[in-house]
Formats: C-alpha cells, structure tokens, sequence
C-alpha cells in the first residue's frame, strides 16, 4: 500500500521539489493537498499561485510522488453566512486545483444541521447531503470524485459519524464518483469500531484521514502518540477486509507544529516509519 501525507505539514509555498524530495527520501509516495488548512492564507488566492502549481506538479513528476487527493476548505456551524460563501466559492478555486494536479479525490465535510447552507435545505439530513454532493461533483466536472468524510465526537451525534451513514449517503448520490473519506481519528471520537467500520465501507472507501487522538480532542497527531488512542490493529484488519487500493494517508499536521527546524527532518523520519509498517499490516494480511 502506498503511503501519503497531507501538505499541511509545511507552510503553503514551501519549495515543491525540496518538499517532496524530503518525502520521497523517508518512503512517502503520495501526498494531499489540503485546503482546509490553507483556506486563511491569503497567499492560495495570490498572483504566484499558479506558477507554484507548475513547480509542484514538475515536481510530482520528477520524485514519482502522486497527488491522490485533496481537502476541500472546511465549512463549520460556527461560520457566519459570508465566511460560509467565501468557503463555497474557495471550493470552486480547490475543484480547479485537484483538476490541474490530476487529484483523483476531493474529500469534503458533510452539512451537519439542517439549513447548514442556503439552498441544500431538504427535509432529511440525508437529502442535504445528497444535494450537496451532487452540486460538488456538478462543479468538479467530471475531473475529480468526491469522497464525503466522516465527523464525530463532541459527545453528540454528527450526520454521517458513522459507516452505515456514509455507506446510505453514498447509495443516495449513486455516482461512482461519489465515495467516501474515513478519518481514523474521528471515528475513534465517535467511538466506532474502526475494523467493522472499514469492511462495512468496502468499495466505498476511496481515501483517508490518518491520524490518532484520545478519543476526547481532535487532535491530529501520528499513530501511538497518546494514551487511549486510535487502535492500529483495528484499522489494518478493517483496511485489509475492505480491499482497500488507495494510499495510506497521514493527516496529522500538529506533530509537526512546534517542532524545531532541526529536529523536523527527524519527526518526519518516524512518520515515514510508522506509516509504512502500519500501511504494511494492512496490505499483507497481518493482525
């Protein structure tokens, strides 16, 4: 199984060929473009913008290293109504990128409460998200799917906190470019069981959201940071039975926070570590 990290563990416009060389060099084979992480940095709507995402895909080009999906910006509840329609029109600016970069999934944050946005409004949360998905894959065109992502925790329920609701989501929409992200870290606030979460998904699966937590914070750290956290054995076995094909893939930005300069390059090492043999349990059967 390939292995992937998301891009918001550098700053947007960090050099693209010494970027992913670095990733290349401790075993990463693919990477995620993140928008929701680099949705306040001015510098995504700036003149450089699209000379940058030459260099980048040169750079892909040259190091083998694949761009297999992309995070749209992230509209959350506690978004007034016009950062909520700064965000939609972004999503339009990250179609456009996945397009550019040959990004095959755009994993996307389903509407959560009723009248969440202005013209998804339905009588079901089901048939929000169904209208929703189906305006995202009319405005991607065709040229990359989109993947709709688990949420949870809080101690509360989220629409499509689970696999079953995904699954039902996804069967609503009935386009084959329409499937699923599974955040492992979000599942384990949820309290799902990861392995019977993953084989329910099957085919539906298409990308990941790495990551590990306490169960309480989402806290987007690497795999065996905290006490309490994500059960690895769980997610290779579900991995395994679901016949996943896509990368594995990190999104765990705030290990890499408040590293030094100089001991980044050895955090990044481990991650490279812990994927490839987590990646590895999955994709050859271990328990």
């Amino acid at each position: 199984m390939l292995t992937s990290t998301s891009l918001n563990i550098f700053p947007l416009y960090a050099p693209p060929r010494e970027t992913l060389r670095g990733l290349r060099e401790v075993g990463f084979g693919a990477v995620d473009f993140n928008y929701c992480d680099y949705a306040g940095d001015p510098g995504l709507l700036g003149a450089k913008f699209a000379a940058y995402l030459d260099e980048l895909g040169a750079a892909g080009s040259e190091t083998g290293i694949r761009f297999y999906q992309a995070h749209a910006p992230c509209i959350a509840p506690w978004h007034d109504a016009a950062e909520r329609a700064r965000l939609l029109s972004l999503t339009d600016h990250c179609m456009g990128t996945a397009a550019r970069l040959g990004i095959q999934w755009v994993v996307f944050h389903p509407l959560t409460e009723p009248g969440f946005l202005p013209g998804y409004d339905a009588p079901t949360l089901l048939e929000t998200n169904r209208l929703f998905a189906l305006d995202m894959l009319q405005r991607s065109r065709g040229r990359s799917g989109v993947a709709i992502e688990n949420c949870g925790g809080g101690g509360r329920r989220w629409f499509a906190d689970s696999a079953a609701e995904l699954v039902a989501l996804v069967d609503a929409v009935n386009d084959p470019l329409c499937g699923v992200c599974w955040d492992t870290g979000h599942g384990h606030m949820a309290r799902a069981d990861q392995a019977a979460s993953l084989a329910k998904l099957g085919a539906h699966l298409k990308c990941l959201h790495v990551q590990d937590n306490d169960g309480n914070a989402d806290l987007h750290l690497l795999p065996l940071a905290v006490q309490k956290g994500v059960d690895w054995l769980a997610v290779a076995r579900g991995l395994a039975q679901a016949q996943f094909t896509g990368p594995f893939n990190f999104e765990v930005h705030n290990a890499f926070r408040d590293v030094p300069p100089e001991l980044f390059d050895t955090v990044l090492h481990h991650a490279g570590k812990l994927a490839s043999r987590i990646a590895g349990l999955a994709g050859n059967g271990e328990r």
